[in-house]
């Protein structure tokens, strides 16, 4: 499972990768064999429109505003939930 959050976009940015083989281009153009490949530089638009919103429209991928929200996704029993949201609390402190 793979988990993603409001600021995807930024880490992407920021840590210069466009995917986990670098063989798209990063935001900023570069990438392993990219210019093998002669792509363009990745953007957040293609990235919604081309992998995020089909995969939440197929419900391959969940969005979630809140923990609680993302704990109830995961179709936890009461007792993993509670322990799930505890252990994002200590991490969190």
């Amino acid at each position: 499972m793979a988990g993603f959050d409001s600021t995807y976009w930024d880490d992407i940015v920021r840590f210069d990768a466009g995917g986990c083989s670098r063989l798209a281009p990063a935001p900023v153009g570069s990438a392993f064999n990219a210019d093998v490949y002669d792509l363009e530089a990745l953007t957040k638009e293609h990235l919604d429109s081309f992998w995020f919103e089909p995969v939440l429209a197929d419900g391959t991928m969940k969005k979630c505003d809140t923990i609680e929200e993302l704990a109830d996704a995961m179709v936890f029993g009461d007792k993993e939930k509670k322990t799930f949201l505890a252990s994002v609390k200590r991490y969190r402190a």
